[in-house]
């Protein structure tokens, strides 16, 4: 209990707090939100908003039902707009896939990524005016 409390529970806390608030500045009204966690309410962005609840969606799980391991396979797959924005943990992004890192691949079709402590953020088109806030890894 006490490492909770000071904070030493995890060697490496993800910001998403910082998330959150990008989020809140940068994106569009209909952005939609695709990250690699399921449980929003305990543990992701809609902790901090949980009115971003309703526009997050499970990332590997498609539209027909299957489940697909890849970020940027699933991306394909899925009916994301130019407006919606995808949240993965540093892991993943730098985890192989076809072409290179999930990271280098989607740079390549033209995601941007702001990084967050344990974090990156991708989007395509931002309506905000926030200047990226992401911190250093």
């Amino acid at each position: 209990m006490r490492l909770v409390y000071e904070d030493r529970w995890l060697s490496k806390k993800e910001d998403w707090r910082g998330v959150t608030a990008y989020i809140d500045k940068a994106s569009c009204p209909d952005s939609q939100y695709w990250t690699f966690l399921n449980a929003h309410y305990s543990y992701g962005f809609a902790y901090y908003d949980p009115g971003l609840m309703s526009r997050s969606h499970f990332l590997y799980v498609l539209p027909d039902g299957s489940y697909e391991p890849s970020p940027v396979d699933a991306i394909e797959r899925q009916n994301v707009g130019k407006h919606d924005w995808l949240v993965l943990d540093t892991g993943v992004a730098r985890s192989a896939t076809t072409g290179g890192t999930q990271d280098e691949v989607l740079r390549s079709k033209g995601w941007s990524a702001t990084p967050f402590l344990g974090l990156l953020v991708y989007h395509q088109q931002t309506c905000g005016s926030a200047v990226a806030m992401g911190r250093t890894q």
